[in-house]
């Protein structure tokens, strides 16, 4: 099996700016697993199931105004012309294909409807006559994590405040178009049995959490032990990160099943919040902010599990777990034929069969085509396995040499390797290069395998433009390099798109310093390839925005279009 995390012995930088990393060939000597899906080396991530990223929603409760004036159709309350108020945000796991959802009791209320909010959002009916009630929508996520497949949903069951649970169902499509489970299942998570947990079993969580704007996001830790959840039941408790947003999410073990519910920290990792984002702190608040630095709660998938039987009226199976590899009986392998000549490379014919490029994007989700990739593995089979011979990996851009590795072919059991190329975590733009690739390995001199592939990029944004205004509504136009001047409270982005497909979901969100801000609704592109938008950005702190380093990224189908610098200065 080839591992993608080692350090080359030799390797030399492409003549770009940002550094490019490669993964040396490391050959193991232990079963034999496919290359397309290959389990994590010591310290690197678990790959997790399609299913459980696909099947872990977003749930954000709005506030809808029906007009009193009969011709006037139900609309969502705006924080200003162009944001929608988003009240809470919340995550959720589909657990069966026919659309019930498990999350938390407290995503779920929203309490009573704070008098001054329902006047704010009645207000914004004709004449001010309407009525201001909650609305829950469930969002599902593409293959990036970003939210852009909305549903309407009902609540099918809701626990108490100690328990902490509850079941809704997705019943159609935002626009009003019905579901089709029969053909279209919803992708689900099947359940674990969380009783088997044993310190320190790894856990990892996924979930919307508001520090990461709109998008999905993974953090990972460990089952540290079960703990009082402030009401005399035993939950569980980990070191994973968890973060406002990601309540009522997905918490699975190695193996991708659900053996636990992110759940409000109890009242001893507590804090008073603004937990129903109106921007003040009081008594319409309801619960509490997690202290952060402690361990996050679980809710155990036992206990859901039987609130989820009784809420959709049929048992739920649990997965046994798969037999550990360490109790199966190992291999017993054959002494290899010696070869003729260790010295030398077979002169009847190349010691490898072809390569086969896979590509990945930034989540590390396999990609079925080479556009937008942050990673490529080029993955080869040694067929005479020569124990020491010392080897040469080149990769060119454009027949320009991009990256050399030297490596020592160190293990003549097993045939097969892979030589990788990728973006370093937190660079500025996740997609290598567009051109043509090319891989060739070499021993002592002789190419053995060559072969290369083309990759693109794709964008959908012509251009963008930004300008803003002060806490006086006076404009501030910025220069020809980005620059805005004074103490802007409102900014905006005019973006002209271009070449864009019918029902594009496009999206926008705003960086200060390389941390999210803020990120707009996913908004539907109408039947025009060509158009021009803009989106508005508040200072969250109510004040002029710090001068500083900005940017402004541009999502199009959950793929980055664009990413664009400004700088806000005295």
């Amino acid at each position: 099996m080839a591992h993608r995390a080692s350090t080359p012995s030799v390797t030399t930088l492409p003549s770009r700016s940002r550094l490019i990393c490669v993964a040396t060939m490391l050959l193991i000597a232990i079963l034999a697993q496919p290359l397309t899906g290959a389990a994590a080396s010591a310290g690197q991530a678990t790959r997790l199931p399609e299913n459980v990223l696909q099947a872990s929603v977003r749930i954000m409760t709005n506030i809808q105004v029906t007009p009193d004036d009969t011709d006037e159709a139900p609309f969502l309350c705006l924080l200003d012309e162009d944001t929608v108020f988003d009240y809470s945000v919340g995550s959720g796991t589909i657990i069966t294909e026919d659309g019930f959802v498990l999350t938390n009791h407290h995503v779920m209320d929203a309490g009573r409807l704070p008098r001054e909010i329902s006047d704010y959002c009645e207000d914004q009916a004709p004449r001010g006559r309407g009525d201001a009630e909650w609305t829950h929508t469930v969002w599902l996520p593409d293959a990036r994590g970003n939210p852009t497949d909305p549903y309407r949903m009902e609540v099918v069951a809701d626990s108490t405040y100690a328990e902490d649970l509850a079941v809704i169902r997705i019943t159609e499509h935002l626009d009003g178009s019905p579901l089709d489970t029969a053909s279209d299942p919803f992708p689900f998570v099947e359940f674990g049995d969380s009783d088997a947990l044993r310190e320190p079993e790894k856990i990892i969580l996924v979930g919307y959490p508001l520090n990461a704007g709109d998008n999905r996001r993974v953090s990972e830790g460990i089952f540290s032990g079960w703990g009082d959840n402030g009401f005399g039941v035993q939950w569980i408790y980990t070191d994973a990160t968890i973060s406002g947003g990601n309540s009522g999410g997905t918490a699975v073990n190695s193996e991708g099943l659900l053996i636990g519910v992110p759940t409000q920290g109890t009242f001893s990792d507590c804090r008073a919040g603004d937990t129903n984002s109106d921007g003040l702190i009081d008594e319409n608040d309801q619960g509490c902010i997690s202290l952060g630095g402690n361990y996050g709660i679980l809710i155990p998938s036992n206990l859901a599990r039987v609130f989820a039987e009784a809420a959709i009226g049929q048992e739920i199976a649990v997965v046994e777990p798969a037999t550990p590899v360490e109790d199966e009986p190992e291999p017993v392998a054959e002494e290899p034929e010696p070869a003729a000549d260790d010295s030398a490379v077979d002169a009847d014919g190349p010691p490898f069969g072809e390569i086969a490029f896979i590509a990945y994007d930034e989540t590390q989700a396999e990609q079925d085509e080479f556009q937008n990739v942050n990673w490529i593995d080029g993955c080869f089979e040694n067929l005479t396995a020569q124990q020491g011979q010392e080897g040469i990996a080149t990769w060119y851009l454009d027949d320009s040499e991009y990256l050399v590795t030297e490596f020592v072919w160190d293990d003549a059991w097993n045939p097969e390797a892979c030589a990788s190329i990728f973006i370093e975590e937190g660079e500025e733009d996740p997609f290598l290069d567009p051109g043509v690739y090319r891989l060739e390995v070499e021993f002592e001199g002789q190419t053995v395998v060559s072969d290369d592939l083309t990759v693109t990029i794709s964008t959908n944004v012509e251009s963008v433009s930004f300008r803003a205004r002060d806490a006086d509504g006076e404009s501030i136009e910025a220069s020809s390099d980005n620059v805005l001047n004074g103490e802007p409270t409102l900014l905006c982005a005019d973006i002209v798109f271009t070449g864009m497909a019918e029902n594009s979901i496009w999206q926008t969100e705003w960086y200060e310093g390389g941390r999210a801000i803020v990120a707009s609704d996913p908004e539907v592109w109408g039947n025009n390839p060509d158009g021009d938008e803009t989106v508005r950005m508040r200072n969250p702190d109510l004040g002029p925005f710090e001068p500083g380093d900005y940017e402004l990224v541009v999502t199009v189908d959950g793929v980055e279009s664009q990413r664009v610098s400004f700088t806000i200065e005295d």
